[in-house]
């Protein structure tokens, strides 16, 4: 077993316990590499350097939850909220999210979605309002499925 190993799995679980992500022990095929890149440069802060890693695990296996989520992780984290919103949605209606993935779904769609209201806020407040009113929608239906 390689150094590299034990470390990518340390962080990816540490990236599903902070709820930043939920990277699969065992990833299929050619996402792999790239899954455990993304990884890697995300326990690095080089969160452009995980988007395009995890973009790159998504196009070998499109139909991936765990790398739309990963995605949408890396995507937040540069500031990409509205990209981001659209990741996590991605990842919660594939078909093969598992139910946890679906649960996370509004609380990250909430996280985004406030993000988006407050860069509007300056500029357009109508826009903000609407964008915070949704985030609080999406946190609602989060504690309706997990109220801890």
């Amino acid at each position: 077993m390689t150094r590299s190993k034990p470390r990518a799995s340390a962080v990816a679980i540490g990236l599903c316990i902070l709820g930043l992500g939920s990277i699969a022990p065992a990833v299929a095929g050619g996402i792999a590499e790239q899954v455990r890149n993304g990884i890697s440069a995300y326990s690095g802060k080089h969160f452009a350097a995980a988007e395009k890693r995890f973009a790159a695990a998504l196009a070998h296996e499109p139909g991936s939850p765990t790398a739309a989520l990963d995605l949408g992780t890396a995507q937040y984290r540069e500031g990409k909220y509205r990209k981001a919103l659209s990741s996590f949605r991605r990842a919660a209606t594939d078909r093969l999210a598992s139910q946890r993935m679906q649960e996370l779904e509004p609380y990250d769609q909430g996280k985004a979605l406030a993000k988006i209201g407050d860069r509007a806020a300056a500029g357009n407040p109508a826009a903000a309002v609407g964008a915070y009113r949704k985030s609080v929608e999406a946190f609602q239906r989060a504690l309706q499925v997990d109220p801890h």
